[in-house]
């Protein structure tokens, strides 16, 4: 089995930022599964699609205030 076989689950923490992290250890503390696992690439490309806007969550609802 290669580097690239190993199965990765896509984390995803209070801020919605992504990150890929091996199945077989825990996610580390404030992040959680977001019900994704596959290769690396297989992750990578459900994060692409998913992750569309970079910004953390708490700009993105700072911004939402500040327009109103």
């Amino acid at each position: 089995m290669t580097a690239s076989d190993v199965q990765r689950q896509v984390l995803v923490n209070t801020e919605g930022q992504y990150a890929i992290h091996p199945v077989r250890l825990s996610p580390p503390n404030g992040w959680l599964p977001a019900g994704f696992t596959g290769t690396e690439a297989a992750c990578m490309e459900f994060v692409d699609q998913t992750w569309t806007d970079m910004r953390p969550q708490s700009l993105i609802d700072h911004m939402s205030r500040s327009s109103k």
